[in-house]
């Protein structure tokens, strides 16, 4: 018997945008994450998941998780670039 299992990431915020529009950087400067961050397209290959922790103005801890998805191209869905298969993830996302 063959089981396949497949993890959906949930966050609370994903970032979607193009290559090398800087979802990455902000995340790491927000986050406790260490995506890679370089100088080319797709840097990305995964979606990494980050913790921003922060004080609520009545002085409570609080976070939030964001998510960082590979840079989507014009005609993804088509299969050009990494194709969209990371949006299934975003779905599960509170905002994008």
């Amino acid at each position: 018997v063959r089981v396949d299992l497949e993890l959906k990431l949930v966050a609370d915020v994903a970032l979607v945008g193009a290559p090398n529009a800087g979802k990455s950087s902000l995340l790491r400067c927000l986050s406790n994450a260490a995506p890679r961050v370089a100088a080319y397209a797709f840097t990305t290959l995964r979606p990494v998941l980050g913790v921003v922790e922060f004080r609520t103005p009545a002085g409570d801890r609080d976070a939030v998780r964001v998510l960082d998805v590979p840079g989507l191209v014009e005609g993804a869905a088509g299969g050009r670039g990494l194709g969209h298969e990371f949006l299934r993830h975003v779905e599960r996302c509170a905002a994008t």
